[in-house]
Parts: structure tokens; C-alpha cells; sequence
């Protein structure tokens, strides 16, 4: 007697991937967020938060330790400039990239608007070391992790509803007939 293996529609490895339930996605679909989305949002928006100040707080120790753990080799002005610039630059630019992103989430939960886009999904993976994946609809790409890229099917139609600022997936709609 052979088992019945319980096939698993696509539009629940979505909801599971993501995550959202039933509830959101009919919220979304009337163009808003639920508060279990908002949470989600919020708890980003902290986490962004938190490596900015990191970044802040962890400038000046890798600045003071570049000196005092190599001495001989930056002894001279130009090296300690090089060395601080290059170090004072990169927390700039994270400290920059984590405000501009906080901002986002922010406009984004204080909207509580939701953006939809429809099409045929083209799925796109980039880099060497740091992979990225990222999902594609008519004129949309949207930045996903990689158990959510894996969740779509590549050509297939769907619909992405996504918070418009931080461009954050929020849910999807396998839009096929199963």
C-alpha cells in the first residue's frame, strides 16, 4: 500500500516563506497593513537602529586599536590619516545606509499603505561572496532573503504586495490556477 504524500499548494510555501496569514493578505489587498506587519516592520526598523549606533560606538575603538596593536607600521601622519579616514568613512556610510533605511520603515508605518504590482516573476540572484536574491514584477525588484526567493516560481504569475518606502515584501499571491 503506498502513502499519499499531502502536496503543498505554492501559495502556502508563500505564506509560510514570508511569513502572513489569510488576514494579511486580504488587508493587503485593500492597500493597507495589519499590526502583525507593522511589528514586523518595527522590529526592522529597531534592528536598523541598533547598526547605526553600533557603527557609531565601534568607530573610534577600531581607530584607537589600529594604533596601538600596529604602531610601527602607521607610524607616520599620512598612514594615521589614511587608516582613520578609511575607517571614519566606511562608519559614515553604514551609519548613513541604517538612517536612510530607518527613515523608510518609518514613513512606511506611520502610512501604513500598501503597494501592489502584478506580472509574470523574474527571479534574480547577484554577487560572489554575499549573495543577493531579488524578486521581479513588471517594473518592481524587491530585495528578498533567500528562503523567500526560493518560495517563487521563476515565469509564473503573481501579485507582490509590498510597503512602498523600504520596499519590504509583505505578502504574495500565486495568481495560477492550481
Amino acid at each position: 500500500m503506498e502513502k499519499e504524500i499531502a502536496k503543498i499548494s505554492p501559495q502556502q510555501i508563500l505564506m509560510t516563506a514570508i511569513p502572513f496569514s489569510y488576514e494579511d493578505l486580504e488587508a493587503n489587498r485593500d492597500g493597507y497593513m495589519t499590526a502583525r506587519q507593522r511589528s514586523r516592520l518595527n522590529d526592522d526598523r529597531f534592528l536598523i537602529q541598533i547598526v547605526g549606533v553600533l557603527a557609531l560606538m565601534v568607530c573610534p575603538v577600531c581607530i584607537i586599536a589600529a594604533f596601538v596593536l600596529d604602531g610601527q607600521r602607521y607610524n607616520t601622519v599620512v598612514s594615521r590619516v589614511i587608516v582613520s579616514s578609511a575607517i571614519g568613512l566606511l562608519t559614515v556610510g553604514t551609519t548613513a545606509y541604517a538612517g536612510w533605511r530607518w527613515q523608510c520603515l518609518g514613513r512606511d508605518l506611520r502610512q501604513g499603505k500598501v503597494a501592489a504590482v502584478q506580472g509574470l516573476i523574474s527571479l534574480e540572484m547577484g554577487g560572489d561572496r554575499n549573495r543577493t536574491y531579488r524578486v521581479k514584477a513588471a517594473d518592481v525588484t524587491l530585495k528578498v532573503p533567500q528562503h523567500v526567493f526560493f518560495a517563487f516560481k521563476n515565469g509564473e504569475p503573481y501579485c507582490l504586495y509590498y510597503a512602498p518606502h523600504s520596499r519590504t515584501l509583505l505578502s504574495a499571491e500565486w495568481l495560477r490556477e492550481e
